[in-house]
């Protein structure tokens, strides 16, 4: 199963890539620089070029200080955007 992971360099992310890499089953993970949740645009284009059949969404911003800081950031990365990836995933075919 193709596994797309959006936070794959991310402490969570990058354990499910190898995992998944262990057990021989195609998985890309991305960083936050190749494909920025908030940006549909680069979540479509992910979702074309490697085609997924499994999207697993391990980006978020979790620096609490900076969430309350940051309030706007922090409810678009870890609240719109999700619906942005949800979308994503459901236009490529993907389970989220």
């Amino acid at each position: 199963m193709r596994t797309l992971i959006l936070g794959g360099t991310g402490m969570l992310g990058s354990a499910l890539v190898a995992e998944l890499r262990r057990r021989c089953r195609p998985a890309l993970g991305l960083s936050h620089h190749q494909s920025d949740i908030t940006d549909r645009a680069r979540l479509a284009y992910w979702c074309d070029a490697f085609r997924p059949q499994v999207v697993i969404n391990c980006a978020a911003f979790t620096r609490v200080d900076e969430c309350e800081t940051r309030e706007a950031d922090a409810i678009e990365i870890n609240g719109e955007a999700v619906g942005h990836v949800a979308a994503a995933a459901e236009r490529a075919g993907a389970r989220l």
